[in-house]
């Protein structure tokens, strides 16, 4: 004989206390069923019984005196036992909730991950560059900045020789609703560098110091829905030798005064 659900009945809801990670929350469902046949996959799937990661909106109040306030929560865990095997198998669920950035020492019913500041660190990144001839002379004392490097016997090396560039980077990382950040505006600002002057933290930056070089953002749920926990990444002073670089005037011809294509040749006139 096929098994079904006849009844769904919520038992209790009890808050667990608030501490650093948040506020833990749960529900008991008794599910009554026609028979013990895969009675627990039956009943942990029961029509009325919270599917795993559904939200539920609570009011509840977190502190003495304080005034009731909605709070959000996902279901992330589900139990299962049985407590009876009379004619219809009885079954009780527990459904364990968490929400995230309660604070009620903060004085509020609740605080929000926009109470935290933003985070600011310094580092560095790494990137490999084409070898140029940056802050040699020639023989003569005649500056050669940015000319390709040669061997010996002035040709060329094949492929270029590369080195490691080491780049100063700043990172601020911050909590922001769902309206204030979006991967379509965050691909708009990448690569963008700074027009006026400002101040992250407590260091101040004047214009053109500052070059967006990543923006990453992970959506996080908390008891009032859910925000964006945001990173910026910039290189400091893109227009130094580790932003915006010389492009080395190279080629196989070079324009005379008529503007004419001449190809270059060597010192025994062969091109």
């Amino acid at each position: 004989m096929a098994n079904s659900v006849v009844s769904v009945t919520e038992l209790a809801r009890q808050r667990g206390s608030i501490g650093e990670r948040g506020l833990d929350y749960r529900r008991v469902f008794r599910v009554e069923l026609s028979n013990n046949d895969q009675g627990s996959l039956l009943a942990l799937d029961a029509t009325g019984v919270p599917k795993l990661n559904e939200v539920i909106t609570t009011s509840m109040t977190l502190i003495d005196g304080g005034s009731a306030v909605n709070v959000s929560m996902a279901c992330h865990d589900k139990t299962v036992r049985q407590t009876s095997e009379e004619e219809h198998a009885l079954y009780e669920v527990e459904c364990k909730y968490h929400a995230p950035w309660l604070r009620p020492e903060s004085g509020h019913q609740g605080g929000t991950p926009f109470d935290a500041p933003a985070t600011v660190e310094w580092g560095f990144r790494t990137e490999m560059i084409v070898v140029d001839a940056a802050y040699l002379v020639d023989n003569n004392g005649a500056d050669i900045d940015f000319r390709e490097v040669r061997n010996s016997a002035g040709e060329v090396f094949v492929p270029p020789l590369e080195q490691e560039l080491y780049i100063p980077t700043l990172m601020v990382r911050r909590n922001e609703t769902m309206a204030q950040y979006s991967p379509v505006g965050a691909s708009a600002l990448i690569g963008s560098v700074n027009a006026e002057s400002g101040y992250i933290g407590d260091v101040s930056f004047g214009p053109n110091q500052l070059r967006i070089h990543n923006i990453g953002g992970s959506r996080q749920h908390y008891w009032g829905g859910f925000y964006w926990d945001v990173t910026y990444e910039f290189d400091v002073d893109p227009n130094s030798e580790a932003g915006f670089r010389d492009v080395l005037d190279q080629g196989t011809y070079y324009l005379d005064s008529s503007g004419d294509r001449i190809n270059f040749t060597d010192d025994d006139g062969i091109e």
